[in-house]
């Protein structure tokens, strides 16, 4: 099992990468999911989401909460 820091190096820049592929900026991802700017930004660089939050965030990239975490490089879920 990963730790905090494995995950979270996961997450981040994946989030990141997602956000700036759909040509958003920060303020447009937690404007259209209703959370504050400064808490979606630290999902992008130390914070990892609640499972609410994080099922908020997969549904709106469009990938699965295993490739957010880390547990898979495939965006739709399944093995590596």
């Amino acid at each position: 099992m990963k730790d905090y820091q494995e995950i979270a190096a996961a997450l981040c820049p994946r989030l990141k990468a997602l956000r700036e592929a759909a040509g958003l900026e920060k303020k447009d991802v937690a404007e259209r999911l209703g959370y504050g700017l400064s808490n979606y930004g630290s999902y992008e660089t130390k914070t990892l989401p609640s499972i609410e939050r994080l099922a908020e965030l997969a549904d709106f990239f469009g990938v699965s909460a295993d490739y957010l975490l880390g547990r898979t490089d495939n965006p739709k879920g399944g093995t590596k």
